[in-house]
């Protein structure tokens, strides 16, 4: 905790076989009134409380008040969600539960509301109808979307006619004696609440959130991440997660947890990939398979739990970064005497060569950064003796081809150092989708990606010449500046149009930018306002193409001037990277982007 400079945090540990029942916490939960972390502190567990939603639903389920597979647009017709494949492939119950829906991640606007702003779900969904778009069939790539939960707790209230809290604590909360859980109210400010920090690099120091203690209150997409708890109460979330095997439980049945376990709605679940996402269930590739679900907003909270061998943890921290440090020791400890048996055979790796070739990312989990997410997830897959190569996700992998694999649907197994002595779990897949497409489905453990084939010199063109398009901009910038300075200097300047639209362009591209990738979470929060910044970027985003037509029309005056080789040719540079990032930003949907309304 002293080398990471973590704040706080709140632990609860369940050993079946030690008969290990541990809830507390370390460090302090409050650093201004130097008030420490117990098992009493209440955390805002962020993401985490999609596994309480998803919980609720299946109670509904086995009461008989919905199915799986209804259709939402039986339940709740008057949201107003796009779906181009309607007619073919309806979103169901399920797929919102999944995140197979296909619907972009909570926008920058509905993520933060104001202290004041608690919107009815109903109202909440229509006001910002644009995320709600599936971007491919329903039911076939899962893509991270907070909006399907806001959509799950819409479906519980209009399934019960109550708000979604109120469901979920006469239905999960209450019977597990969870008494210090409180689901999100906006005019508390509750006892025991842990301060959130974040770290602020100029001081070098953390700095509260919210300094109203309202921790999470004008938090928008409440049923995405409304629970707040202590250490103490999910111990006992724990436990009955532990024990369901063993006891007829009064929320769910052990069927019904099998099932949140296990995704059945996307290529992953054909593929048999035991990390895929379940019902508000994320599994991830350890030492074991562990089941639960993590969050991360101004806290990261992790729930993690295996039925089989009998432990479980809840892992919370009132600061905003990433602690996979302290989730090894966790793990270390937990299953030091833990021994893994091979559990799979593999198969000779030729059944893959028909899928050798260059891929590239075709899902994001915001559609506006499915670019980024092209430059980082992109490589070949070649297949060499027993083994099958892929270098996607920045560095290069090697997988073996399970047993049972078939012509059409082909799990791999990661086999490279780091997941040598772990258990046998299949991390890549390769399939024919519906259009007898070739799809790879790559499962980091934390990160689902989907990849199709795609030309790499197509690829490579776009993105070199996006990461030499800046700097050619910025040189030229310099250049003029450098040049225009000492023809001040010797009197001799002259006011040149075309270098006055290079200097703009430059400025104005630095800006948005500088904009557009926020440094931090305050700044990621500001930009779903209507502010300074985010009016100079919508306006920028508008004057950039206008100069690059003045700039374009100057420049073709100049070609026809007695101008040097080296001035044409550095021109003729200027003019493709003016032209090329005019198109990447239509492309990108960056020209007249409005944050505050997107």
């Amino acid at each position: 905790m002293i080398k990471e400079e973590i704040p706080g945090i709140s632990l609860a540990i369940i050993s079946k076989k030690d008969s290990l029942y541990w809830a507390g916490g370390f460090g302090m939960a409050d650093i201004e009134n130097n008030i420490p972390m117990t098992e009493n502190s209440l955390m805002f567990i962020a993401s985490t409380s999609k596994n309480f939603i998803a919980l609720s639903i299946m109670k509904l389920v086995e009461e008989g008040k919905v199915k799986l597979t209804t259709p939402i647009k039986d339940i709740i017709p008057e949201i107003n969600y796009k779906n181009p494949w309607k007619d073919t492939n309806s979103i169901t119950v399920e797929m919102v539960l999944e995140h197979t829906t296909g619907f972009d991640d909570t926008r920058y606007n509905n993520f933060i509301g104001k202290d004041d702003e608690y919107l009815p779900l109903k109202e909440l969904l229509n006001r910002y109808p644009n995320a709600l778009h599936s971007r491919w069939k329903p039911g076939t790539m899962f893509s991270y979307s907070n909006l399907n939960y806001t959509v799950a707790g819409y479906i519980i209230e209009k399934i019960t006619g109550m708000p979604f809290e109120t469901y979920v604590k006469e239905s999960v909360i209450d019977p597990l004696e969870m008494n210090q859980t409180k689901l999100t109210d906006p005019t508390a400010k509750y006892p025991n609440i842990t301060i959130p920090y974040g770290y602020d690099f100029t001081n070098q120091k953390n700095v509260p959130f919210f300094s109203s203690g309202k921790v999470g209150a004008n938090f928008m997409q409440r049923p995405a991440s409304f629970v707040i708890t202590s250490s103490k109460d999910m111990l006992k979330y724990l436990n009955f997660y532990l024990t369901v095997n063993e006891n007829d439980s009064s929320i769910v049945s052990k069927v019904s947890v099998d099932r949140m376990e296990n995704g059945e709605t996307s290529y992953d679940a054909k593929l048999k990939l035991e990390g895929r996402y379940g019902l508000g269930n994320k599994p991830g590739l350890r030492e074991v398979q562990l089941f639960g679900h993590n969050g991360n907003a101004w806290n990261n909270s992790n729930f993690l739990y295996n039925r089989e061998v009998g432990v479980g943890y809840y892992l919370s921290t009132n600061c905003s970064f990433n602690i996979p440090q302290v989730r090894r020791l966790l793990n270390a400890f937990l299953f030091q005497d833990y021994k893994q048996e091979k559990t799979r055979s593999y198969r000779p790796s030729e059944i893959a060569k028909p899928f050798e070739g260059f891929y590239e990312a075709v899902t994001s989990r915001n559609e506006i950064l499915l670019f980024f997410d092209q430059i980082r997830y992109a490589g070949n897959l070649k297949v060499e003796n027993d083994t099958v190569y892929f270098n996607g996700g920045l560095k290069q992998r090697k997988y073996k081809v399970f047993d049972s694999s078939t012509e059409k649907l082909i799990s791999l197994n990661r086999v490279d150092k780091g997941f040598e002595k772990q258990r046998n779990m299949s991390s890549l897949g390769l399939m024919y989708d519906e259009n007898n497409e070739q799809v790879l489905v790559w499962d980091s453990g934390t990160t689902t990606v989907y990849f199709k084939k795609k030309s790499a010199f197509i690829h490579y063109f776009k993105h070199i010449s996006l990461f030499t398009s800046i700097p050619i901009l910025v040189i030229a910038t310099l250049v003029i500046l450098i040049i225009s300075l000492i023809k001040v200097i010797k009197r001799r300047f002259k006011f040149s149009v075309i270098n006055t639209t290079v200097i703009v362009l430059t400025l104005s591209l630095a800006l948005m930018i500088y904009i557009g990738i926020p440094s931090g979470p305050f700044e990621l929060i500001a930009l779903g306002e209507m502010n300074t910044k985010t009016m100079l970027f919508f306006v920028l985003s508008i004057v950039f193409p206008f100069v690059s037509l003045l700039f374009i029309k100057e420049f073709i005056k100049h070609r026809n001037k007695n101008l040097s080789l080296w001035l044409k040719t550095a021109y003729s540079l200027m003019c493709f990277s003016i032209i090329y990032l005019n198109i990447f930003m239509l492309q990108n949907g960056f020209v007249g982007l409005q944050f505050w309304n997107y």
